[in-house]
């Protein structure tokens, strides 16, 4: 045995991303004990942020953040529909680094290095693909990519 296992590796970073999308969409959604201020704060943060949506336009992005990292973080930990929901996450970290962090810069208390990383691992995991030990591969026929 070579000590490689790439359905072991992809099964550990699924389950590490997902975790952590998990506990950010429940602290969207409820704040504290999980990382965040509850919903209410997040839509006047948007509303603020893109004041062209207006308060409601603010309250259907918090939602729609907060239901896709929640459920997307759930999806990743199953490894259901992974190239779907690593392409959403990636694309919500990336606006989130150019519309929000990208000017406190790169290494900041609240700059967007751990949205880099984040993003970096969604890409690994999307271009490797959910693994073996995931809905998505359990679902694939034998011999597919």
């Amino acid at each position: 045995m070579s000590g490689r296992n790439p359905g072991a590796g992809l099964l550990a970073l699924r389950l590490v991303l997902g975790w952590l999308f998990l506990w950010q969409g429940l602290g969207k959604l409820i704040g504290p004990p999980f990382p965040g201020d509850g919903l209410g704060v997040l839509a006047e943060s948007m509303s603020n942020l893109f004041p062209m949506l207006g308060t409601m336009g603010g309250q259907a992005l918090a939602v729609g953040m907060m239901l896709l990292q929640t459920l997307g973080g759930l999806m990743l930990i199953a490894g259901w529909q992974t190239a779907i929901v690593t392409s959403l996450l990636i694309i919500q970290l990336l606006v989130g680094i150019a519309r929000i962090r990208f000017d406190v810069g790169l290494f900041h208390e609240i700059g967007w290095e751990k949205d880099l990383i984040e993003a970096t691992a969604l890409l690994a995991l999307l271009l490797g693909g959910p693994g073996v030990f995931s809905l998505d591969g359990r679902s694939r026929p034998a011999g597919a990519a």
